[in-house]
């Protein structure tokens, strides 16, 4: 199977100009058609919500996709580079992305995924069971450098470093239930140093780690640990209700 679009254009009722199958089965899945091949190379890609005045762009797009009848799994692979998100007044991210995927009737895994933004890192590999009610397992590792963050959030407070973190997730469909609270993220994060550079104050932390747990929705922070002021800081921080009250309780 192979198309040729010069625009792929998608309305605010989710209609796009993809032709489409004449028969009126709509039964038929992605698995029972077994597309063969597909490849795109070179291709490009624009994305504008006015609603949410978000944008984006995304440029040397390439993608590709096999199926293998006897199994009938689709593996393939997608990446990108300068590809520009912009969200309202906000500096835009610029950032290039690699991934790799297998697909079957029942599962679907992210093999491999790296988001690369300047000095920062994100990589992530996933499995999600049942479609109808998604569950999913992931692990993560991100080195995330916070100087980036500060400029494009336009953020003069945020202190200015390089922060790690890996760890695991898990999710699980819930139709009554917002995402938050069945999402389950544990996880370490550490840093050498932070500049803290504001109006009032100007200061290094060093030798940050901390454990954290987010699970029904709130967040715990525990063996925070940290050297600044000429000492050192041991401590615990929680926070309920992380979307709504945000009770927090910090002991150091």
């Amino acid at each position: 199977m192979s198309g040729d679009w010069s625009w792929l254009y998608l309305d605010a009722h989710g209609n796009t100009n993809i032709p489409t199958p004449k028969s009126s089965d709509r039964s038929t899945s992605l698995f029972d058609l077994g597309i063969r091949h597909v490849m795109l190379g070179q291709g490009e890609l624009y994305y504008n919500d006015k609603k949410s005045l978000l944008d984006a762009d995304v440029h040397d797009f390439q993608a590709q996709s096999s199926f293998d009848p006897d199994a009938k799994r689709y593996t393939g692979g997608l990446s990108y580079t300068n590809g520009k998100i912009l969200f309202q007044n906000l500096n835009p991210m610029v950032h290039s992305l690699e991934a790799e995927f297998e697909a079957t009737p029942d599962t679907f895994q992210l093999k491999r995924s790296l988001v690369t933004s300047g000095a920062s890192q994100f990589s992530l590999t996933a499995t999600l069971d049942d479609y109808v009610h998604p569950k999913v397992t992931a692990t993560y590792q991100s080195s995330l450098d916070t100087g980036e963050l500060r400029q494009i959030l336009k953020d003069a407070t945020l202190p200015v470093g390089i922060v790690k973190m890996a760890g695991s997730a898990r999710f699980e469909s819930v139709s009554d239930k917002p995402v938050l609270e069945t999402l389950i993220l544990d996880g370490n994060m550490s840093s050498n140093a932070l500049q803290i550079h504001t109006t009032t104050v100007h200061t290094q932390v060093r030798d940050i780690s901390a454990r954290y747990l987010v699970h029904n929705g709130n967040l715990a922070v525990r063996d925070l640990r940290a050297a600044l002021l000429g000492g050192r800081m041991d401590g615990t921080f929680r926070m309920q209700d992380v979307t709504g009250a945000q009770i927090s309780e910090l002991n150091a």
